[in-house]
């Protein structure tokens, strides 16, 4: 007997439930009662209810409806095994077996010309989808039409698309009863039907009743054996329902529009239940809400009624992105808790068609604490279970890496992941200690030769990882004293006894990697790589994290890949490539938790949480593509084909979903979607669901339906973000009322309040940092205010070309090599040799230019009678209450000469005479004067002679200073542009000047490359920013006009 309860409130139907679990108790108070429920989070949500009404709820056994069902089929059945061959992931292994076998798959033409369509090297992975396919609809038909599939079994297989899918199904039961023993070989209909039989033949069912809270849409295999069990045993049925009366037509149009699920429910439940009980209610009139929830409930129809109501209970937001969707509501919710002091997290709902892309936008958004802005609780499904999730990331990242270039950040990144860093024992700074080594011998990708070979690229050993291996183990164990070995071939950075123990271990990690993938090379048996996956997480990761959840988690992953397996016929080898996607998959569904109702704001996925009723309740991310969902089903599927309204619909469920929502919605519902373009502010239609919602609203209301939504500013610090209210962040306030005063002056970049004052302290100085302060300040700045480095794509290091460092550290040893007496074939061969330049013409060009230079630098120093050799200045000088330290380099001994292969501009001339100012305050030679030569690429070279100052140290404080106050802002000082400015003498034709300092910082067609096109200055100051006067500041034109002053050009 099946008692069916409905109503349009789930706490009215707690409330019953509670009642009818009170009235009947087991006589047995460690008996449990079974609740069967349509999911976890429904679980949990009904156990606080029911324990709120009973005081206590011990003892409720809540199972899924399949898990039930399955229950009983296990009463007969008690050893049947947990994974069966008719489950979908064996199922799909099974069917790839079969369609690997020749004789078989021309069988079915049609599956036979897709797979022979593919490349010999996809046709393995095209096999696995399309088996992935069939095993997708044939479990459909097991759960929803077990009838088709016992007509199949009788010799009844139709025509058409079921023809052979009817074949193919006889072939899969002929190798499951040859390869199984009854029960495992019979399929999930055949016992589906088996538990029927033996139901019906019992004379007395259960002592305790069965409880089924909100199922919804039950499949047609438990349907069936829910009428055969309730014969004999006690059912009581609460299912939620939006409306009073069922009906295929409704005066209330919006019921019309989303409420098809609804029939489809009635359907199913309405024939095998033996009394019906209702428990409707009546909602608050005095909102909007409650009055649109009164007119569903009751089916009235679309009429203008009362319009002295509170609009605010309904929110719908036009937004321009999923960040802008999440700060919108995170700002909504704010206003909520100051509008409403009753008003708890834990009465918040959040739900979306797909929570995975909002995941790290929520915690950037809700996660960030912001001084004076009240912190708002919240939770998502993965909420505390990160490090799991790090885990299996780490482990993916691991096996993508096995078949991929080793590229050397793919190789590094792995090897400073955290899990694995703790295996091996090693720090942040063992790694970067490691990683400093690994850059200096410039690894770019490959093993070796081989490895670059069978990626169809030259077999050449140079920027490989074991030529750069061999390298640094040659420098530790040889040295640099052997005159047979020149030393550009090893490399010396492995000093002490904690650096080699380090490279070893490093050592044993790259090791490890290039054994897993020799094993990886060759098709393996499927229980062959669940073992080798089992192997390499054991060595890849600590036993103390494997034995641990996150650890736990992955080795249920592949335990849960080997049961699919092993409930299986297949024999064939698998690919890697195959293995690898298929473990992404399980790990994939092995992490995936259900909400939380108790720790704030509760973020979820839709279907879990259908139903529940919260006091606000959201939904962001309903957009005209992705709400109502795909329904994503092969063309060869029977039941897409001819589907049954008793059968699951995602379009239906959706617009279920949404119209559910609004029903548990107490005091507020709001939604959101991404309606306008981040571009140009167009405006884009939201879901039709939504749409259907606004004009159902504008019906009843007789408000215009544009009036309904509100379209968000696209920022959060947009002034058009202050207009409709006020905002919680006084960080988005200050940068709004920034925006709008500096919006005349600057098109963009950072945003900077004045300079504050520091208290100056004694520092020390690096040299080198002070150059770049000045020649690089763009660089420099965001480099030391925010740690970042950016690079434009093209500037990222490869192995066709070399950086302007890499370049003349190049320069300065051949140089050396010259010295030496080393000719330059001598030179090439070791160069080319060692890694540090490309292979081939490349590499010979680049070595040819600058083997040129070093020939010209030397020339130009026999013509002024200097005799070459490099050597190092030491720098530590004290400059009031700064200390300046570092060395420069000195391409003689006698007096101060400075060589730089580049042009003559304005930030390598400034570089010199930072250098020639640091010099005469330390140096006591007779000659105060130094050379500077440059331009040795093209043309004649140039040579500079910086003169002597009296004041190099009151200068070198000056601009100390300059670099000590610009730490939080910086400086629109561009050397090249100031010298082109000065060169063109302003005072006598300040109009040609401009025009030449202009072209050089914004570019002309003539002159492509421009200051501004850096990315630094892009981010410093916008794109596009223009040429103004703060360029030609007064402090910096002094400084290059000093420089100017004192040197002269050599004839």
């Amino acid at each position: 007997m099946i008692t069916y309860y409905s109503g349009n409130r789930l706490t009215l139907l707690a409330d019953r439930l509670s009642k009818c679990l009170a009235d009947h108790l087991p006589d047995d108070p460690l008996a449990s009662q079974t609740v069967i429920v349509p999911n976890r989070d429904t679980a949990k949500w009904l156990q606080l209810q029911v324990s709120v009404r009973m005081g206590i709820a011990a003892n409720l056994n809540f199972e899924l409806p399949a898990e039930w069902h399955w229950k009983q089929i296990r009463e007969i059945y008690p050893d049947l095994p947990k994974v069966l061959p008719s489950d979908p992931e064996p199922l799909k292994w099974s069917l790839f077996s079969l369609l690997n076998e020749p004789d078989v798959l021309k069988r079915f033409k049609r599956l036979y010309n897709y797979i022979s369509e593919q490349s010999e090297e996809m046709r393995g992975p095209a096999t696995l989808k399309l088996s992935r396919q069939l095993a997708s609809v044939y479990d459909q038909y097991l759960i929803y039409r077990p009838e088709m599939i016992l007509k199949w079994d009788a010799g009844n297989t139709g025509s058409g698309d079921e023809k052979w899918q009817a074949e193919l199904w006889h072939l899969l039961t002929e190798r499951w009863n040859q390869r199984f023993d009854a029960p495992v070989c019979y399929h999930k209909a055949k016992l589906f039907e088996i538990a029927e039989n033996e139901f019906r033949r019992r004379q007395t069912g259960q002592k305790t009743p069965v409880f089924m809270f909100n199922p919804g849409l039950l499949s047609g295999s438990i349907v069936t054996f829910l009428k055969v069990f309730s014969e004999k045993n006690l059912v009581f049925l609460f299912q939620n329902r939006v409306t009073e009366n069922i009906s295929e037509a409704y005066d209330c149009s919006i019921l019309n529009s989303l409420a098809d699920e609804t029939v489809s429910i009635d359907s199913i439940f309405r024939p095998i239940v033996s009394e019906e009980n209702q428990e409707f209610d009546e909602f608050d009139a005095s909102t909007l809400l409650g009055k649109v929830k009164n007119r569903i409930t009751k089916n009235q129809p679309d009429e203008v009624g009362d319009t002295d109501f509170d609009r605010t209970a309904v929110q719908i937001r036009s937004c321009h992105s999923p960040l802008r969707e999440i700060e919108t509501l995170h700002q909504f919710l704010l206003e909520q808790f100051e509008t409403d002091p009753s008003l708890k997290p834990d009465d918040i709902l959040v739900v979306t068609p797909d929570l995975a892309p909002y995941e790290k936008i929520i915690d950037a958004v809700f996660g960030i604490q912001e001084d004076g802005v009240p912190e708002i609780q919240y939770k998502t499904p993965s909420s505390g279970f990160r490090q799991s999730m790090q885990l299996s990331n780490t482990f993916l990242d691991f096996l993508n890496l096995l078949s991929s270039r080793f590229q050397f950040d793919d190789v590094f990144d792995l090897f400073q992941s955290k899990p694995i860093l703790e295996r091996f024992k090693m720090t942040d700074s063992d790694a970067s200690r490691i990683k400093g080594w690994l850059v200096d011998n410039y690894i770019i990708w490959g093993i070796d030769e081989a490895h670059r070979k069978e990626w169809e690229q030259p077999e050449q050993k140079t920027h490989t990882w074991k030529r750069a291996i061999q390298r640094i183990w040659d420098g530790d164990l040889i040295g640099d004293n052997i005159e047979e070995m020149p030393g550009f071939d090893r490399y010396t950075g492995v000093e002490t006894v904690t650096d080699r123990e380090r490279w070893a271990v490093f050592n044993q990690y790259f090791n490890f990697l290039c054994d897993c993938r020799e094993e990886l090379k060759n098709p393996k048996s499927a229980g062959h790589w669940c073992d080798l996956l089992t192997r390499w997480a054991s060595e890849l990761f600590s036993d103390a994290v494997m034995r641990e959840g996150s650890g736990t988690l992955l080795n249920s992953g592949f335990e849960s890949l080997r049961s699919q397996f092993e409930a299986s016929f297949i024999k064939e080898k698998i690919s890697f490539k195959i293995i690898r996607s298929e473990i992404e998959s399980v790990l994939d569904k092995s992490t995936g938790q259900s909400a939380r109702f108790t720790d704030g704001v509760t973020f979820s996925s839709m279907v879990p949480v259908r139903g529940l009723p919260f006091k606000l309740i959201a939904m962001i991310g309903l957009n005209e593509e992705s709400f109502p969902r795909k329904q994503n089903a092969p063309d060869f599927d029977l039941m897409n084909q001819n589907p049954r309204i008793t059968e699951r619909d995602r379009k239906k469920e959706d617009k279920a979903l949404f119209l559910e929502s609004v029903m548990a919605a107490g005091k507020t519902h709001y939604c959101s979607y991404i309606g306008q373009s981040k571009v140009d502010n167009e405006h884009f239609p939201p879901s039709p669901i939504v749409n259907e919602w606004i004009d159902f609203l504008s019906r009843v209301t007789g408000k215009n339906p544009e009036s309904w939504v509100r379209h968000e500013a696209i920022s959060g610090f947009s002034p058009n973000a202050f207009v409709n209210g006020k905002s919680y962040s006084d960080k988005y306030y200050s940068a709004m009322q920034a925006t709008i005063s500096e919006t005349a002056k600057r098109k963009g970049g950072l945003q900077f309040n004045k300079q504050l004052d520091q208290k100056k302290e004694k520092a020390n100085i690096e040299l080198s940092d002070l150059i770049r302060f000045y020649t690089k300040h763009p660089d420099w700045f965001l480099r030391n205010k925010f740690n970042a480095r950016p690079r434009d794509p093209e500037e990222e290091r490869d192995e066709f070309s070399l950086s302007a460092l890499e370049k003349h550290q190049l320069f300065r040893q051949i140089f050396s090599w010259r010295l030496s007496g080393m000719s330059s074939d001598q030179i090439q061969s070791i160069v080319l040799e060692s890694g540090l330049l490309p292979a081939g013409w490349g590499g010979s060009k680049i070595f040819n230019e600058l083997a040129d230079s070093v020939n010209t630098t030397l020339e130009v120093l026999s013509e002024l009678n200097v005799k070459p050799e490099l050597s190092y200045i030491d720098i530590n000088i004290l400059l009031q209450d700064n200390r300046l330290s570092g060395s420069i380099d000195n391409y003689t001994n006698n007096e101060f000469v400075q060589v730089n292969p580049s042009s003559k501009r304005g930030g390598n001339l400034f570089k010199a005479w930072i250098n020639h100012l640091v010099i005469q305050s330390t140096d006591e030679r007779e000659s105060r004067q130094s050379r500077f030569i440059c331009e040795l690429k093209k043309g004649k070279p140039k040579v500079l002679t910086f003169s002597p100052v009296d004041n190099p140290d009151e200068i070198l404080t000056e601009l100390i200073h300059e670099y000590r106050d610009h730490t939080l802002k910086p400086m629109k000082f561009f050397p090249d542009v100031i010298y082109d400015y000065l060169e063109k003498d302003p005072d006598k034709n300040l109009e040609k000047a401009l025009s030449v300092a202009r072209t050089k910082f914004e570019g002309s067609q003539f002159s492509p490359y421009a200051e501004r096109d850096n990315l630094s200055v892009k981010l410093l100051y916008g794109p596009g920013v223009e040429f103004s006067d703060e360029l030609l500041n007064d402090a910096y034109l002094k400084w290059i006009k000093i420089m100017v002053e004192h040197m002269t050009e050599e004839k």
